[in-house]
């Protein structure tokens, strides 16, 4: 026996069927939503180490975002360099921040490929472009972009002792090389010396 008449039952059944699809509905448009505003995931862009400035800036967020969402960088690995910091961006092909390190860079405060200045620019690195141990370069049409760890014997003066200091223009040292720990070289960078990769110089502030 009915507890409710037929007539009765019928509204409300169609009420909760109507809301319950709703419901899904909306779920399923979140959820689609969510997929595309994660490519890269917000996480993604989270460091690996722990002191605060390895956290990438607006600037580098949004131009390692860009470089994944358009495929600028053909899915290879990629490294950001933010000049405003002397700081130094590696992300894998997926678009992951592997981690940070400050880095020294041309004393002269330009874009132009004109020593003693860094570049900025977008610099692909080809793996027979042969270069001495510790070190790599990229390629911008005729501009080039160099990378050295400081026991390589171009480093300037004091290299380990300004890569330590807190002050971006104790950084401003070289030839308009990078330059960057041994130890973050080794366990970073020196993978790169055997493959494609793609570099980016955030122009000056």
């Amino acid at each position: 026996m009915l507890l409710f008449p037929h007539r009765l039952w019928q509204p409300a059944a169609l009420f909760s069927a109507t809301l319950l699809a709703a419901v899904l509905g909306f779920g399923l448009f979140f959820d689609h939503l969510s997929h595309r505003l994660a490519v890269p995931d917000t996480a993604d862009f989270l460091p690996s180490v722990e002191d605060e400035d390895g956290v990438p800036s607006v600037s580098v967020a949004r131009q390692a975002r860009w470089a994944v969402e358009t495929r600028d960088h053909r899915g290879l690995p990629f490294l950001v360099i933010d000049k405003a910091r002397a700081r130094l961006f590696a992300f894998d092909g997926q678009g992951r921040l592997r981690a940070s390190t400050p880095v020294l860079l041309g004393s002269a405060r330009s874009d132009r490929p004109v020593a003693p200045a860094t570049p900025a620019g977008r610099f692909i690195a080809e793996p027979r472009s042969a270069r001495p141990p510790g070190s790599l370069a990229w390629f911008d049409g005729e501009a080039e972009l160099l990378l050295h760890a400081p026991d390589f014997w171009l480093a300037p003066g004091r290299a380990l002792q300004r890569l330590a200091s807190s002050e971006p223009d104790d950084k401003r040292i070289s030839d308009g090389s990078l330059h960057v720990p041994p130890a973050f070289f080794q366990q970073y960078l020196r993978p790169l010396r055997s493959q494609r990769s793609v570099a980016y110089v955030l122009p000056e502030p």
